[in-house]
């Protein structure tokens, strides 16, 4: 546990921009393969061929880029890098004078406020320094600006408060001290400072490596080029690295801060100053399948059916391919080995262009700059403390941060229904029967809505247990806010009615013998395992906020029983920082900066309540002795051979529990209770049981309403939706709401829906007018796209057979990438987070009282 008792903003340094990035990129050939291991066959192996670079400094001047194509690609790069890192630290080394004019000697003398963290700042030269006579006789403390001696025959004393000569206090913090800020690689003023909070750069420092999807492809090539010695790994899986650091060149992944393809964050980009200097300001495209042997290069641009890619099941547009040989044409390309130069060129000076664009933005917005941090949640979590300078405590005590992670629960999601069909007049419809409407409903930025209310800051400490009465009264802005342990009873008569969407959902393991009949035969194989799931059984100790536990009494449920209470002082602490972001990105120019402020919202969240348990080390052992004493260790979690060293997983032996937990339980929590209040207090008492829940999704809610004219009775409640995404003429359009957080706006934007599957969790199709939305956890997308269907969806339900498809992919073995293929099942009926009846479409929650739920489990469970 940690020893301080608070946190704040203390990352002043990641305020100046690294003096130095570089730009890389890799290219491979894939030799052909043919091997086959179970259900995976292999069908390439990525052979690195080349490498491309750009080192851009602070202030956006870039070297030319540096390309290479070799069989010995992998060992050159970081020869070429490490040699590149010579010349920056020399450069680093030759710190330039400042250049004080008047203007800035004026401004510097009425400077009172640190530039960087925008506290008071101290007069110069008042910090405590010992000093000696002439002879070296230690006299006593003085004044840093007062010299390092005192004056002739003054006698020697004691270290005290005063300055021995002029008998002024000394101030207590050395670091607060007003210093002169400057840049010392160009040495122009910045501003007035404090001592700790001064620009630095330090000519040892680690140089950042930004590729782009560095942790899923590029590290693998990266590891192939080096012997294992001086390199630092920090994981996020087996295979799949944040970071590599070699020596003092840590490699990033700039799709960690921008998580889309660079095709398209080129596309949303409009600068490109560095791309401009060599014709390139849109992405290219490659046949990288058909690149599958060093002689290829010597060949000619190959026919447009070459560039087709059996991992999307795509070729290029007759567009994509002009703009090919017009690249061709105007470089006077000779072989492909010269496109390929061309192009991998290319991507590495857009990637610069882009990146740079984001730490621009990043620094315009934020103060901050992204090359400073390894991942996107990092980056906004920084941005949140230093734009609410807020100071939140610590969990010191074991006890309470267990308990807060025992709250911790994910969004729930599932059908609770597996079909609906609509009838009304905007679809086929039959008259006889009710009108009913298929909706689809989001909610905007949903966890932005829980991060702006009041959250845990400080004084979070036990409480004495209180009547329940009483914590029904306290108000949702009260000072005050707590967390409860409670047992929860489900009465009977709530089970009907909450059936679709039960409160207080928890991680529960199902076993088989209380699965229904059907699911038993669909599923003879099935192990249980522990699942974040809505039903309807009575709760032990459950760790819930004070807001959702008044909502759940509110509507029904009861209090057995209060076992332990968590109090603390609450505020909106984070809404500053939501507020901020959220009009910018509705104000947004482009879709890049659009994609930058959602980023910024989103991103933020998982960091608090990031879990630290999960970490682990990376041990990098050079002999098979060194790795085998590493294997011996209780640690020990897997290990990764390479060609020349081994890399091995190991559990952390001490772990630092010093993140906000209880905010990201908080979030979680509230979270749910948007959700709740919408469909119980709005919902509900609207239409009461013409109003049925179909489908969830975290922030989304997929209902059947019986009723003359849905969109009709949107209009009566407009301000409780967000409508600015309907065309202009429609009747409810308004941007009044317009990514308003909290609102409910319609995914299908008045696209009325036909009809809707939902097989379980993660896989469901709703039918439009104009075509289906389809979704399939853990099936490729060009699969969903083109091979699976509306009624593929329709055929599973009905028959209850599994539906299987071919799908290929990149698979990484000790580091070797791979083009692989495999079949895995695509569409399933079966789903084991609620009774499935007999007809495969309704579910009965678990605990039901219509249902036998005696062997059902409920352990007190931690994060599920």
């Amino acid at each position: 546990m940690p020893t301080q008792k608070e946190f704040s903003y203390e990352d002043h340094r990641r305020q100046t921009k690294v003096p130095y990035v570089i730009y890389a990129d890799f290219e491979a050939i894939i030799t052909k393969e043919d091997q086959k291991n179970g259900a995976t066959k292999r069908l390439g192996l990525h052979e690195i061929c080349s490498y491309g670079y750009i080192v851009v400094r602070h202030d956006g001047k870039a070297d030319p880029p540096v390309i290479y194509r070799g069989k010995d690609a992998a060992n050159k790069f970081l020869e070429a890098l490490q040699d590149e890192e010579e010349v920056i630290r020399d450069k680093l080394r030759h710190k330039k004078k400042v250049a004080f004019t008047k203007e800035s000697q004026a401004a510097y003398a009425k400077a009172k406020i640190c530039h960087v963290c925008n506290r008071d700042l101290l007069q110069y030269g008042r910090q405590a320094k010992r000093a000696w006579d002439e002879d070296g006789k230690y006299l006593g403390e003085a004044h840093f600006k007062c010299g390092t001696y005192a004056k002739k025959g003054e006698k020697a004393g004691k270290p005290s408060t005063h300055r021995i000569h002029c008998h002024k206090r000394f101030v207590e913090d050395f670091y607060m001290d007003k210093v002169l800020d400057y840049c010392p690689l160009t040495g122009a003023y910045v501003g007035a400072a404090h001592w700790k909070c001064r620009t630095r750069v330090d000519p040892g420092m680690e140089i950042p490596v930004f590729f782009h999807n560095l942790r899923g492809y590029d590290s693998h090539l990266l590891l192939q080029g080096t012997d294992g010695s001086d390199v630092k790994c920090i994981p996020n899986s087996k295979e799949r690295y944040m970071s590599v650091t070699v020596g003092k060149l840590k490699f990033l992944d700039s799709q960690q801060f921008m998580a889309d393809s660079l095709a398209n964050l080129v596309r949303y980009n409009t600068n490109f100053p560095i791309s401009s200097q060599y014709v390139a300001e849109r992405k290219g495209v490659y046949p990288y399948e058909y690149m599958d042997s060093w002689e290829r290069f010597e060949e000619p641009l190959p026919p447009k059916d070459r560039f087709y890619s059996t991992l999307t099941e795509s070729g290029i547009k007759d567009e994509e391919y002009q703009h090919a040989l017009d690249v061709w044409q105007k470089h006077d390309c000779q072989t492909m080995g010269d496109y390929h130069d061309i192009y991998l060129r290319s991507d590495v000076v857009l990637l610069a262009d882009v990146f740079q664009s984001f730490r621009k933005m990043a620094m315009e917005y934020y103060g901050l700059d992204p090359a400073n941090f390894y991942t996107a949640p990092g980056l906004s979590w920084s941005a949140l403390l230093k734009k609410t300078n807020a100071h939140l405590d610590l969990l010191t005590e074991y006890d309470m941060y267990r308990f807060m992670e025992d709250g911790i629960r994910g969004g729930v999601c599932g059908p609770s229904r597996r079909y609906a069909k609509a009838n009304n007049p905007t679809v086929e419809y039959d008259p006889e029967k009710p009108t009913t409407y298929i909706f689809y409903l989001d909610a905007n930025n949903f966890y932005g809505w829980a991060m702006s209310q009041y959250l845990p800051v400080r004084d979070v400490e036990w409480d004495d247990i209180k009547t329940i009465d009483s914590y029904m009264q306290v108000d949702k802005e009260a000072d005050k806010g707590y967390v409860l342990e409670v047992d929860l009873e489900y009465p009977e008569h709530l089970h009907d009615a909450h059936n679709e969407f039960p409160l207080a959902p928890e991680a529960i393991e199902i076993p088989l013998a209380q699965l229904s009949p059907l699911q038993k035969q669909m599923c003879p194989n099935y192990k249980p395992y522990r699942k974040l799931t809505m039903n309807l059984m009575d709760k032990k100790k459950y760790v819930v906020h004070y807001r959702n536990l008044q909502f759940y009494v509110r509507h029904g449920m009861r209090v057995k029983k209060i076992h332990r209470v968590l109090k603390f002082t609450q505020e909106p602490w984070m809404q500053p920082y939501i507020d901020f972001n959220t009009p910018k990105r509705t104000a947004a120019k482009n879709d890049f900066e659009k994609n930058m402020f959602k980023l910024m919202n989103n991103s933020v969240f998982g960091k608090t309540m990031e879990n630290i348990r999960k970490r682990v080390s990376i041990k990098i052992a050079s002999t098979r002795e060194e790795a085998e004493a590493y294997v011996s260790q209780p640690g020990f979690v897997r290990y990764v051979e390479m060609l020349n060293f081994y890399v091995i997983h190991m559990k952390k032996a001490n772990l630092f529990l010093n993140k906000p937990v209880y905010t990201g339980f908080t979030v979680l929590d509230l979270s749910k209770l948007l959700m709740y209040e919408f469909y119980y207090d709005k919902l509900k008492p609207k239409y009461g049981d013409r109003c049925r829940l179909l489908y969830t999704d975290t922030d989304s809610l997929i209902l059947e309403v019986q009723t003359e004219d849905v969109y009709q009775d949107c209009l009566e409640d407009l301000d409780e939706y967000d409508t600015s995404a309907y065309p202009k003429e429609h009747f409810l359009y308004s941007a009044k709401n317009k990514k308003v957080i909290g609102k409910m706006k319609d995914e299908m934007s008045g696209n009325p829906i036909v009809e809707y599957v939902g097989l379980k969790p993660k896989m469901y199709s709703v039918l439009k007018m104009d075509g289906a939305e389809k979704k399939a956890k853990g099936v490729k997308k060009y699969v969903v796209k083109k091979d699976i269907t509306h009624e593929s969806y329709l055929n599973v339900l009905r028959t209850r057979k599994e539906q299987r498809h071919q799908m290929n992919s990149l698979r990484s073995y000790g580091h070797q990438i791979h083009n692989v293929t495999q079949e895995k099942v695509s569409l399933s009926a079966f789903d084991g987070k609620g009774w499935m009846c007999d007809d495969g479409i309704h579910t009965i929650a678990f605990g039901h009282h219509t249902i036998s739920s005696s062997s059902l489990t409920n352990p007190r469970v931690g994060p599920s």
